[in-house]
């Protein structure tokens, strides 16, 4: 195993686990279906500053980790189709 495979496959342990925490942190969206029907106005201080609240920086936080996962995935795939040797055999 190379210091490429072992560095990609530490960082995609380290991404999954990270995605898992902030996922169980961030609460349930209340709400949905039933704010639809009733007709109630999602246009208060809290929707209107969402973007500094706790819940936004984790939505954030949990997108770049997805991010990471994907792109740190991808380019596993790629390099390993193209160099099955690994690069400097």
């Amino acid at each position: 195993m190379g210091i490429f495979e072992l560095v990609s496959a530490i960082l995609l342990i380290l991404s999954c686990v990270f995605i898992v925490v902030i996922v169980f942190f961030q609460g349930g969206s209340k709400g949905g279906m039933s704010q639809t029907i009733t007709g109630q106005s999602s246009d208060n201080y809290y929707q209107r500053n969402m973007g500094r609240s706790k819940e936004m920086k984790l939505k954030k936080m949990t997108a770049v980790a997805a991010v990471i996962f994907f792109v740190v995935a991808i380019a596993v795939n790629v390099i390993t189709v193209h160099f099955p040797d690994g690069f400097g055999r």
